[in-house]
């Protein structure tokens, strides 16, 4: 935090250094530097005691320099969240217990002629996937605080570090420039936790937005886990930090933001209409990601449509992946972790549809979700902006393969999957909201099965190791399933920035176990 405060003053003192009008620069220094050279010409000749004071140049620049320092931290905004989080599983094909924190915190400081600095931590521990012997039994750790005992999920670090430079060229006009270390908040990302070192340009123009996105180096969070599953080449098993080499560049054109009638931002459109175009290549490993998006409300009758379409081309070498995993090797090749090169899909799709309504408290939600080509891993995150239903299925089996993610289940060759989902949810005045989603998942999906539900013998279950699949000796274990998720869950906001919630994720069919979890959040 001390070195955001002296990188913000930095800031402040270069930005509003303006030239004087003899063609001098009035900047902090140099003006102290007349004010030495003014006493000691004083003390040899002495003058008018109204002559010593400064000039009215000079007591401009140092007021405008004290009110734009002032400026950036009376400014400052701060984005994130902290949460606690306590899982179970149990039942014929799950157990164990699990408890996970983590804090996410941005700063960014005031604006300063339109630059400010943006710098944030991350602090993570725990698991939200408990399996097979997972007890909470001494895994909070001691008065000292955190420490890293090898556990991958277990982080502390910096989260984000940028300049940031904003352009105003009317009310509905602005270019926003990130140059740093960057969430990556595509509909192909995690917002939260993907992260990538280059730069952003946001170009807003009325209710459009263009998104121009660039990478030297990335990870997406859900992809980290299952790089880690697999052997680098000439790497070891005890893997604790992995990056993607392959740059990164995302381009984008959306219905934006605009300032609704209270003061606060919602989403634009065009008479009900919204869009989103997000394209993606990875250079030598994602050749291609696109996501599609069209949205329609029907105005006054609180109905809404939205179409959704992903298609991703994996590039033909199935070893052009680069992973740098230590600071002696940072250009390992590594294969997407199949056995063969024709174990994994080269060409993924899905398709969403969903009709939705509100009215007051209530809202519900009633899709349909299916798969094309040869495969369903379409994204970097395992779920990203794809709207589909369901609260456990698809992230809190094992933090890698369930879900749309382009290393997880559906980056095998053949498989495909179908989602039929309907979501009912109402919110009283009093901060309470109670919601039930149910979920049907089938096709044949290469799901991942936990180690407390399967064994080698039995029937369907495929058990990848290092030797004929590239995963480590963990050995996951996966088997195409027909399941239903049915998820009460409740919540409440004690203030609008805190709040307590709980679900059941009872999942019933070739899965039959429960899984709840209980939350408390703070949003910053």
């Amino acid at each position: 935090m001390k070195n955001s405060i002296l990188a913000v003053s930095l800031i402040a003192s270069i930005a509003l250094a303006q030239p004087e009008a003899n063609g001098g620069n009035v900047a902090l220094d140099s003006t102290q530097g007349t004010q030495a050279s003014t006493a000691e010409s004083s003390a040899q000749n002495p003058a008018p005691a109204t002559s010593q004071a400064p000039s009215a140049t000079q007591s401009s620049a140092q007021s405008s320099t004290k009110e734009a320092i002032k400026g950036a931290f009376s400014g400052a905004k701060v984005e994130g969240f902290g949460f606690a989080r306590y899982f179970s599983n149990f039942g014929e094909d799950g157990e164990g217990y699990s408890q996970q924190y983590r804090l996410k915190l941005d700063v960014t400081s005031g604006d300063i002629n339109g630059y400010s600095i943006t710098g944030g931590i991350i602090f993570s521990q725990g698991s939200s996937t408990p399996d097979t012997g997972y007890t909470t039994h001494g895994s909070v750790q001691g008065s000292r605080g955190y420490v890293d005992n090898g556990n991958f999920s277990d982080r502390f670090g910096i989260s984000v570090f940028s300049a940031n430079k904003t352009f105003k060229f009317s009310d509905s006009d602005k270019l926003s420039i990130k140059l740093g270390r960057l969430n990556l908040k595509s509909s192909l990302n995690d917002k939260n936790l993907d992260m990538g070192t280059g730069g952003s340009a946001v170009f807003q123009s009325g209710k459009i937005a263009y998104g121009l996105e660039y990478y030297d180096s990335f990870i997406p969070d859900k992809a980290s886990y299952a790089l880690r599953r697999r052997y680098p080449a000439g790497g070891s098993a005890e893997t604790r930090a992995v990056g993607i080499g392959n740059n990164l560049a995302i381009l984008s054109v959306k219905t934006g933001k605009v300032k609704g009638k209270d003061g606060k931002e919602k989403d634009a459109d065009f008479g009900g209409f919204g869009f989103n175009v997000t394209l993606a290549n990875a250079y030598e490993f994602v050749d291609y990601m696109a996501f599609v998006e069209g949205s329609y409300k029907i105005l006054d009758t609180g109905l809404s449509l939205k179409a959704q379409v992903v298609a991703t081309g994996i590039n033909a070498n199935p070893n052009n992946l680069q992973v740098g995993y230590s600071t002696s090797d940072t250009n390992t090749k590594l294969p997407l972790g199949w056995a063969h090169a024709s174990d994994y899909a080269q060409f993924r799709g899905i398709y969403n549809i969903n009709l939705a309504y509100k009215i007051g408290g209530f809202s519900s939600k009633l899709g349909y979700l299916g798969s094309f080509g040869d495969g369903y891993g379409v994204i970097f995150d395992t779920k990203g902006g794809i709207d589909a239903s369901g609260k456990a299925w698809n992230e809190y089996f094992t933090a890698t393969y369930e879900g749309f993610g382009i290393l997880g289940s559906g980056s095998k060759s053949g498989t495909d999957i179908m989602l039929a989902y309907l979501n009912l949810a109402y919110k009283f005045d009093m901060g309470i909201k109670i919601a039930l989603d149910t979920t049907y998942v089938g096709g044949n999906n290469n799901f991942p099965i936990l180690s407390s539900a399967s064994d080698a013998t039995k029937v369907g279950v495929t058990q990848y190791n290092a030797a004929n699949g590239g995963l480590l000796n963990h050995s996951q274990r996966f088997k195409s399933v027909d399941f239903v998720e049915i998820t009460p869950s409740i919540a409440y906001n004690f203030t609008k920035n805190l709040e307590l919630s709980a679900f059941a994720a009872v999942f019933a069919g070739d899965i039959n176990l429960t899984k709840t979890r209980f939350e408390l959040k703070y949003t910053f």
